[in-house]
């Protein structure tokens, strides 16, 4: 089980939900789905450079000097400067993204999800909530929003992504990273600032 939860943590880390969510995009029936497929390489790339390439160099960094103990941080502390320099990053990429023309909401869902980064970030001073868990909860909103933006009924996707959050969460209960309460709060916090947020722009409307 210790293997297994650690594969499911690896997996699905924070860094890499925003690099799977625009991939399952770009390949399922919807219009973003058609995009020139140079056109969604290059989004695409631009998505995995700055969620996760330039954080993991970073995070890398302050292993080696010794800032971080481990790449766990186990002490909700360590992960302050880490998760700032990845909420600099993530708005970096939003920028690039506008740069490069990307179709408006695509830069509006990682404006929102580097939103959750930030305040998660700030909880850290005080006490350790789940990035995992605040990351699915963003990509469990990102698939309600896009079914309502998009017209289209994505309940079996739906379904898949919750059983996805639920392994996440059972997996870093396993590898006792987290206890109930952080795990819950982080899904609340990536829900409520993912979902909402758009919900009161017109993209929507």
């Amino acid at each position: 089980m210790k293997k297994l939860s650690l594969a499911v943590s690896t997996l699905f880390h924070p860094l890499l939900l925003p690099s799977w969510g625009f991939l399952l995009l770009f390949l399922t029936q919807n219009p973003y789905g058609f995009l020139p497929f140079e056109y969604k390489g290059i989004l695409w790339l631009i998505v995995l450079t700055f969620t996760l390439f330039i954080p993991l160099i970073f995070i890398a960094t302050l292993k080696g000097f010794k800032v971080i103990e481990s790449y766990q941080m186990h002490d909700h502390r360590e992960r302050i400067l880490p998760m700032f320099i990845v909420f600099l990053s993530y708005f970096a990429g939003v920028f690039v993204l506008r740069k490069f023309n990307a179709p408006y909401i695509l830069p509006v869902l990682l404006t929102v999800s580097t939103i959750s980064i930030g305040l998660a970030g700030l909880i850290s001073l005080v006490w350790k909530i789940s990035a995992h868990l605040t990351g699915m909860g963003g990509l469990i909103a990102s698939v309600l929003i896009l079914s309502r933006h998009l017209h289209e009924n994505y309940s079996v996707l739906m379904a898949g992504v919750i059983l996805l959050a639920g392994i996440v969460g059972w997996a870093r209960i396993q590898q006792k990273a987290h206890d109930k309460d952080q795990i819950l709060a982080g899904f609340i916090l990536g829900f409520s600032c993912t979902y909402f947020p758009i919900l009161l722009t017109p993209l929507l409307k």
